[in-house]
């Protein structure tokens, strides 16, 4: 069966509470978007129970429907909503005129730290943040969901420092198609198997996000890896990678955009990335170890997240941090 886009109507939600907006008083706007935008809100009744997201969209822009993105979002929080390091659901709010989805509130994306090298990072805080990134993956997974857009700018950070991993836009449940489509993730983080137009992947695309996310908190901007089309990224991950060639994936040569790849960067025949990451990740090959294991070109070499919390990374060396208070007092 192929992925086809859920039909997104109300009325699909079923049976599942939801509140009229009159609930909520608007504080202010935190982004905005095509069809939507993100407002901060707290409940009329209590305002004692503190602020909320609510992530609106404006249902006569779509003729009374509501989209893909939101059905995908709520089906993924609501089988993801005792876990700890996933992004909460607290209300789902319809009427005529707009729907939306009320979520705590966090404090900062992943991007706001990383990519601000004024805040310094120990080892034991990017210890910190990656096994809660991790725990959160790993909860994922055990589910059979893909994420299918992992990036900093979707891990949150909420007011105590838990790390949350959010934006469910995008994801899938594997084992209700055999087909999925390859328009997923954002290019800078897209995997090998979706640059191919490979459409029988699996959750093991969200692990090559990972390794990407873990890069980032020693290189400290945007991607490892930042072509401008699929062609351009697929080269940019092949010059520092090598060729995902049909010797390394069996197979590959199958797939759609093989054929024009290969001929263009067979020429990257050695893997490279050990020494790369040896530029940013300094004096410790266990670290660049990890990174790795994550940012392998054939799919079941990659390390899985359960793998990954019992890796030599975490085991070894200075312990998790106790808190990010002391990052989070940083952050503008």
């Amino acid at each position: 069966m192929v992925e086809t886009p859920s039909p997104g109507t109300i009325e699909l939600l079923g049976d599942l509470p939801s509140s009229s907006p009159s609930k909520y008083e608007i504080v202010g706007r935190i982004a905005e978007g095509g069809y939507g935008e993100v407002l901060k809100v707290y409940l009329k009744a209590n305002k004692n129970f503190g602020f909320f997201a609510l992530k609106r969209t404006r249902l006569e822009a779509l003729k009374g429907k509501i989209t893909n993105i939101d059905f995908s979002e709520i089906k993924a929080l609501k089988l993801l909503e005792n876990e700890v390091n996933v992004v909460q659901m607290i209300d789902i709010i319809r009427s005529n005129a707009e729907f939306g989805i009320v979520m705590e509130l966090c404090r900062a994306d992943l991007r706001r730290i990383l990519h601000n090298k004024n805040i310094k990072l120990t080892l034991s805080d990017t210890k910190n943040m990656l096994k809660q990134l991790l725990t959160g993956v790993a909860a994922m997974h055990r589910l059979r969901l893909m994420h299918r857009d992992l990036k900093p700018a979707n891990v949150l950070i909420s007011i105590t420092g838990i790390v949350k991993i959010a934006d469910f836009g995008s994801s899938a449940m594997l084992g209700n198609h055999s087909h999925f489509t390859v328009n997923v993730c954002t290019l800078w983080y897209k995997c090998p198997e979706l640059l191919f137009g490979h459409t029988k992947y699996d959750e093991k695309i969200d692990l090559w996000g990972m390794g990407l996310i873990a890069a980032e908190f020693w290189y400290r901007q945007p991607a490892l890896f930042k072509g401008n089309d699929n062609m351009e990224q697929m080269e940019k991950i092949s010059a520092v990678c090598g060729f995902c060639s049909n010797e390394i994936w069996p197979g590959a040569k199958e797939f759609p955009n093989y054929a024009v790849y290969s001929k263009k960067m067979s020429k990257y025949k050695a893997n490279k990335l050990k020494s790369h990451l040896s530029k940013f990740i300094k004096k410790d090959a266990v670290a660049v170890a990890f990174v790795e294991k994550f940012l392998q070109l054939y799919p079941g070499d990659r390390m899985t997240a359960e793998e990954a919390l019992e890796d030599e990374f975490f085991t070894t060396g200075p312990e998790p941090s106790f808190d990010l208070y002391h990052i989070l007092d940083r952050i503008s």
